[in-house]
């Protein structure tokens, strides 16, 4: 299994650490603002050995009420223009999309689907017939499998509450996330991945 960790800190000051411990990939945030977005220059060091993932949360998306396809859309025109423009992320590569809380059955396949559904149509709209960025979810295993299966999301990194609906039993993840603890002076929570996680390096 792959090893590596995510966090909402600049890992600047413990990438040599990191890379000594052995991981192979830190997750950091896409995101309007604020100290958690990954910065090229994180993105450029952490590439000097290991990989980047990404992950879009702005604002909460904890709750019903912040998911619709409209606010899919922003989001996914957000998430894609920061990657390409701002990051210089390889295309090809996923970028996960949070839902942060145990979504039941009616969010899952009502407003949350219809979140994916917009961003979906904003990466397709931006990549103009070329080539896309990936769809990742980060979720509950009820929330990555219904989204997975529907192909809404190509990559799927279930969360660390395993008591979250159907995270007991999903085992279609790419990446899987366990309890928080600090490693080289930061908060992270590690993470497990297969091979083909959606990790990528920029120059």
């Amino acid at each position: 299994m792959i090893q590596g960790i995510d966090t909402s800190v600049s890992t600047l000051d413990a990438l040599s650490c990191l890379r000594d411990a052995g991981l192979a990939f830190v997750v950091r945030y896409y995101a309007d603002h604020g100290a958690k977005r990954l910065t090229l220059a994180e993105a450029r060091a952490i590439s000097k050995g290991m990989d980047v993932v990404v992950v879009w949360e702005s604002g909460s998306p904890t709750k019903p009420g912040y998911f619709s396809h409209a606010v899919g859309v922003a989001d996914g025109r957000a998430a894609f223009l920061y990657g390409r423009d701002t990051i210089g992320q390889p295309t090809g590569t996923p970028i996960y999309f949070a839902v942060d809380y145990d979504a039941g059955p009616k969010a899952t396949m009502g407003v949350i689907t219809d979140y994916f559904r917009g961003v979906g149509e904003a990466f397709a709209e931006l990549a103009g017939g070329g080539t896309d960025y990936e769809v990742g979810v980060y979720g509950s295993g009820l929330v990555c499998s219904t989204l997975h299966d529907a192909g809404l999301a190509r990559f799927t990194w279930l969360a660390q509450s395993s008591g979250w609906a159907g995270s007991k039993t999903y085992d279609g993840w790419n990446m899987r996330q366990h309890l928080q603890k600090t490693v080289c002076g930061i908060t992270v929570d590690p993470d497990d991945a297969r091979p083909g996680y959606g990790g990528f390096r920029v120059s």
